[in-house]
């Protein structure tokens, strides 16, 4: 399937409405890719599959100049051991994996209530993993998860590790980036572009009369979606000299009062 092309570079000054931040639905990689096999991972590494089982299951028989190059080719490849292939004749394994950043943030508290209300209709069941806003925390779910081969995989955002993304581009079943618009998706991505939804939201705000923004936000080094806002903000009020002062970083929207000074008249606040 050829990659979807988005309205992502369209000029935001074109449109007035918020609501016009386009979705996306597409595919990169096509659903029948099998995954690799530790026969593709010895015939990599030049070594037999026993010797591979043995080197993952961490066993002393395996020398270490043998074991680097086993675990190369399982770094290539994208390689998962697959912990339930002695006991199931079948791939099916009645579940899906999603993952979020936080489980106390009602936006994400509301996609894993209808992940799971759209799961009710199938016999499938939700497996949910806490990420914490961190990358390195993503790839280690990832891969226990992948080891129970679900037959599914939903994501936070576009931003992964480099080896996260061999993991799933490798899994052989369908990846769905959410709440996000990567410009290389790993498989399938239902969400929107952040940058543009904020500067559409100030373009709004500025059609109104508002001329002074404000931003509250968290540590943007980890929220890589909430960055993607503040850019949209900065960028847009930068662009048409709306305020002297664009944006104020604020940790926490228990702060918001503090970051107006006194005589400050009708400011915008934007809480990402």
């Amino acid at each position: 399937m050829g990659r979807v092309k988005t309205e992502r570079t369209r000029k935001s000054d074109e449109r007035a409405d918020p609501h016009d931040v386009p979705p996306l639905f597409g595919s990169r990689r096509h659903p029948e890719q099998p995954a690799p096999t530790m026969a593709d991972v010895a015939r990599q590494a030049g070594v037999s599959a026993m010797t591979v089982s043995r080197a993952l299951k961490n066993e002393a028989l395996v020398s270490s100049p043998t074991r680097e190059k086993i675990f190369r080719a399982v770094s290539e490849l994208g390689y998962v051991l697959d912990q339930a292939a002695g006991s199931l004749s079948s791939r099916k394994t009645g579940f899906i994996a999603a993952l979020v950043p936080s489980i106390n943030n009602s936006n994400f508290s509301d996609t894993a209530r209808g992940i799971t209300d759209e799961l009710g209709r199938t016999d499938l069941q939700l497996l949910l993993g806490y990420t914490d806003y961190s990358e390195d925390n993503e790839e280690k779910l990832i891969e226990a998860m992948l080891r129970r081969r679900p037959e599914g995989v939903i994501l936070t955002g576009g931003v992964h590790t480099p080896h996260t993304r061999r993991m799933l581009s490798s899994a052989g079943i369908p990846v769905i980036e959410t709440w996000d618009l990567p410009p290389e998706p790993i498989d399938q991505v239902v969400g929107f572009s952040n940058e543009e939804a904020m500067r559409l939201l100030i373009a709004t705000l500025a059609a109104k009369g508002y001329r002074r923004f404000g931003y509250v936000g968290g540590t943007t080094t980890r929220d890589s979606r909430g960055e993607q806002r503040r850019k949209g903000l900065y960028t847009r009020a930068r662009r048409t000299w709306l305020c002297s002062w664009p944006y104020r970083l604020v940790g926490r929207a228990a702060y918001l009062d503090r970051a107006w000074r006194p005589g400050d008249r009708d400011p915008a606040r934007a809480v990402a």
